[in-house]
């Protein structure tokens, strides 16, 4: 992290003591550097984490994994405010669109490589989740009980011809709860993970249609409309499964309770972030993109 802080704080004092437009397009190999530099160190960051996951506990995951959620992981708060005090520069506007455009189409193999990183986070967190469902049930089979074993239920499938159903709530075990304790043990994680989500789209969105990139803009297409999938559906299909947990159990309070819980961390980051969306859907068609 030593390194990764020296690079931050490099990248701030450079960008600090630009003051005029000229000396703006002066720093522009520079600035192009540094940020790629932030940019690495970030990955090499969650490379490390990925990579010793084995060795931590399933409760030191989660909390170590949060901070990549955070939206200012890749690149501080702080470089992005003098980022954009920079392109404020009186005069500095159309110099300001071309840079970022450029240094959006430099970064686009940073970027791509993060989010692959972050779904093998998604895959090791989720495969420590259903692990240690495994081992659970393992134990409860095994124990020699002697009540006679229940009929097993059929294995939940998931339907992907169902225009409701959200593939990312299928991996994170929704569809397979049946119980409260299902739901409490699980809630957390379903949030945590929803979260990370959002936000590796968040980071993402301005990495489509990009200038020079047009051999993967029918792909960037099928993307786009999976994540308004994502946002349309998200609540319902939380709902309507929460409700069916509770028709289920009888227990339509304490999951009500869960509910509140579970929306008072994602409503802020699915309204942000559909706000954030719709800006872009409204200048992709604009443009005849979409």
């Amino acid at each position: 992290m030593k390194a990764r802080d020296e690079i931050m704080d490099q990248t701030l004092v450079k960008l600090r003591s630009i003051q005029t437009l000229k000396q703006y397009k002066a720093a522009r190999k520079e600035i192009i550097e540094l940020i790629r530099q932030i940019k690495v160190s970030a990955i090499d960051i969650l490379k490390a984490f990925i990579e010793n996951m084995v060795s931590m506990t399933p409760e030191e995951q989660q909390a170590e994994a949060a901070k990549f959620q955070d939206e200012n992981f890749l690149i501080s708060a702080d470089v992005m405010q003098e980022v954009e005090r920079l392109n404020n520069i009186p005069g500095a506007a159309e110099y300001a669109e071309s840079f970022s455009l450029e240094l959006e189409k430099i970064m686009k193999p940073q970027m791509e490589e993060f989010e692959q990183q972050m779904g093998k986070l998604m895959e090791n967190l989720m495969g420590g989740i259903f692990g240690g469902i495994t081992d659970a049930m393992d134990q409860v089979f095994s124990s020699g009980s002697e009540e006679p074993a229940a009929e097993s239920e059929t294995e939940f499938v998931y339907d992907e011809e169902n225009p409701d159903m959200l593939y990312i709530l299928y991996v994170f075990g929704l569809y397979s709860m049946k119980s409260l304790p299902d739901l409490e043990a699980g809630r957390d994680s379903i949030v945590e993970n929803l979260e990370m989500e959002i936000d590796m789209h968040k980071s993402n969105l301005d990495n489509y249609f990009m200038p020079g990139t047009e051999v993967v803009w029918d792909a960037d297409k099928r993307k786009i409309s999976e994540i308004q999938k994502l946002i349309d559906r998200l609540v319902p299909e939380l709902d309507s499964q929460l409700m069916r947990i509770s028709n289920i159990t009888g227990s339509a309070e304490d999951v009500g309770k869960i509910r509140d819980e579970m929306m008072s961390r994602l409503e802020p980051k699915i309204n942000e972030f559909s706000e954030l969306l719709s800006v872009k859907m409204k200048e992709w068609k604009k443009t005849g993109l979409l």
